[in-house]
């Protein structure tokens, strides 16, 4: 069975479903659609089966027999249900963490570095204050998880899960395009980490090779 993911050319939230793909064994393809500087969520794709998803929104996953499925986290965890446990946690206890962590990852980074990334790239209006507050936001949440992965390689038990996953593809935009060295400086934990996961196969396989940031986007 064929999965097809169709998603903006570069978007990192799509990055989720692609790698939990490599690591479960689903044949999931992308199907890229070139951004070209729109910020319209509705593609001629999803205008033609807005009647079959209420959110009308990119990373589509399109599932056979037509049906459709949206949300980047919610198209992670499918995919990785596919193929039993192994990237969602053995017992009740690891379940939970991994659980922990997506939200974390959506509620304390996500979020604001969205507040800082978006108006970057002409998805937002761009407003220097909020930018300032986002920038607080965000230092707190990478301290929070460099503190935690100090003594950890992964985010939950001694393997990748699809916390890990999750978590990567949300601050891919930042290591990669917008925290220069000096923002990052005060987390080598968790730049170790970062480094660690984009080199695992399942994910270089989709990433390719990754290299910190070093320009970042300004305006």
């Amino acid at each position: 069975m064929t999965l097809r993911l169709h998603t903006y050319s570069g978007d990192a939230s799509a990055y989720k479903g692609l790698i939990a793909a490599r690591y479960s064994g689903v044949d999931l393809v992308a199907v890229e659609i070139p951004r070209d500087g729109l910020t319209d969520e509705r593609p001629a794709f999803l205008a033609s089966r807005g009647a079959l998803s209420p959110l009308v929104k990119l990373p589509v996953l399109e599932l056979e027999g037509g049906a459709i499925l949206c949300q980047s986290n919610a198209i992670a965890r499918y995919v990785a249900r596919l193929s039993g446990k192994a990237l969602l946690g053995e017992r009740p206890i690891d379940s939970a963490l991994v659980e922990e962590w997506i939200d974390y990852a959506r509620s304390s980074v996500q979020a604001p570095f969205e507040s800082w990334f978006n108006p970057l790239i002409n998805v937002w209006p761009y407003d220097a204050n909020k930018e300032r507050l986002a920038k607080i936001a965000v230092a707190d949440s990478f301290g929070l998880l460099n503190t935690h992965l100090e003594s950890k390689t992964f985010l939950v038990g001694e393997r990748v899960s699809l916390a890990d996953i999750i978590m990567v593809c949300t601050i891919f935009d930042a290591f990669t395009r917008t925290c220069e060295s000096a923002f990052l400086a005060p987390f080598p934990h968790l730049v170790r980490y970062f480094m660690t996961c984009v080199k695992q196969p399942p994910f270089a396989a989709v990433l390719g090779d990754v290299s910190l940031c070093k320009v970042a986007l300004r305006k």
